[in-house]
């Protein structure tokens, strides 16, 4: 299966779960199914925005940062700062998010799958 940019469907969502501004997502992929379910899509974040903590009680989420700088906020305990090239993991029954703390746009891969009720 090959998504092509030109066909991508942005959505721009205001307070994102509670979060300060706007967050715009295209979402290139997304299967629902009774058992399992998988999305990916880019986010872009402009200058103070973020998405607000929340909780994935059976999903993992990871964010791959690909522009700017950001502040994670790991699963409501820990705030750390994230860049090009990171990798941030929420798994199941765990919480985060994530604001853009830097001048230019925060871009990031989200990818989020369900987890299998037995192997959590």
């Amino acid at each position: 299966m090959v998504i092509f940019k030109k066909d991508e469907k942005v959505n721009v969502t205001e307070h994102l779960r509670g979060g300060d501004g706007v967050a715009a997502i295209s979402d290139y992929y997304q299967r629902v199914h009774p058992a399992n379910s998988a999305s990916a899509g880019t986010h872009v974040l402009k200058e103070g925005c973020g998405i607000g903590f929340h909780e994935h009680p059976t999903e993992y989420e990871f964010y791959y940062i690909f522009q700017g700088e950001g502040e994670y906020d790991d699963n409501g305990k820990e705030k750390i700062k994230v860049g090009v090239g990171d990798l941030t993991i929420c798994v199941p029954g765990e919480g985060h998010g994530i604001r853009n703390i830097g001048k230019e746009d925060l871009k990031f891969v989200g990818f989020k799958i369900t987890a299998d009720e037995n192997n959590k």
